[in-house]
């Protein structure tokens, strides 16, 4: 069971960060598709979503799972030619992404 998940999205290309949940906290709820899995994220704020709207074809996506133990387990989606966009109604950022690996950092890092 995971004590709390962190949510990153980064621009693969450059990596920079363009959102952390830890540094502006927001919602977000994550669907298992099939294929697939679809990230509706709450933003406040409608200008944050631009940047990751105009680069949706370069994205990565992590979660990270902080598990009961301190265990911290990556998360690490491909959006690839996933849909991103901005539904403005609703006030959410909508993330499909094609694939995903899980692992633990601590097996490939002491």
């Amino acid at each position: 069971m995971a004590a709390s998940k962190r949510l990153l999205i980064k621009h693969a290309v450059t990596g920079k960060m363009l959102l952390d949940s830890d540094a502006a906290p927001v919602s977000y709820a994550l669907k298992e598709e099939q294929p697939g899995w679809t990230f509706e994220i709450s933003l406040p704020d409608p200008a944050a979503a631009e940047p990751i709207v105009r680069l949706r074809h370069e994205l990565n996506v992590f979660r990270f799972e902080t598990l009961e133990d301190g265990t911290i387990r990556k998360n690490w989606y491909y959006v690839k030619d996933g849909v991103v966009r901005w539904d403005e109604a609703a006030r959410k950022l909508v993330i499909y992404a094609d694939s995903h690996i899980t692992y633990l950092p601590t097996d490939y890092y002491a």
